[in-house]
C-alpha cells in the first residue's frame, strides 16, 4: 500500500499528445489527477504490464476503484492500452517528471 505519493508534474508532449486533442487546446497544459490516479501512473511507469488486480494491490484499493480511475485516464488521454487485454500493455502518453 502506497502511504505516500510523490509529486508529479505532468506536461503534454507534443510528441505523444492523443492524435484527438482538441485543436485549441495549450500546448503544456497540465492535467488535473487525484491520489490514486497518480499512484496508478506511477505503478505503470514501473511495471507497464500491470493487471487490475496488481494495482489494486500495490496501491491498496479496491479493483472497482482502479477500474474507474483507469476510465478517466484514458479519457483524458494521459493513458492507453496497447495490445490485447492479456498481452498488451500500458502506455503512458504524458511525458512525466517525478518530484520529490
Amino acid at each position: 500500500m502506497l502511504t505516500k505519493l510523490n509529486w508529479f508534474c505532468l506536461c503534454l508532449s507534443s510528441v505523444n499528445a492523443p492524435v484527438n486533442a482538441p485543436a485549441n487546446a495549450p500546448a503544456n497544459a497540465s492535467v488535473k489527477l487525484n491520489k490514486t490516479q497518480l499512484a496508478i501512473i506511477k505503478v505503470l511507469l514501473k511495471d507497464n504490464r500491470a493487471t487490475y488486480e496488481d494495482l489494486a494491490k500495490i496501491i491498496g484499493v479496491d479493483r472497482t476503484t482502479i477500474r474507474r480511475n483507469i476510465a478517466v485516464l484514458k479519457e483524458k488521454g494521459v493513458i492507453r492500452r496497447v495490445g490485447e487485454d492479456k498481452n498488451g500493455y500500458w502506455e503512458v502518453l504524458l511525458d512525466i517528471k517525478i518530484v520529490d
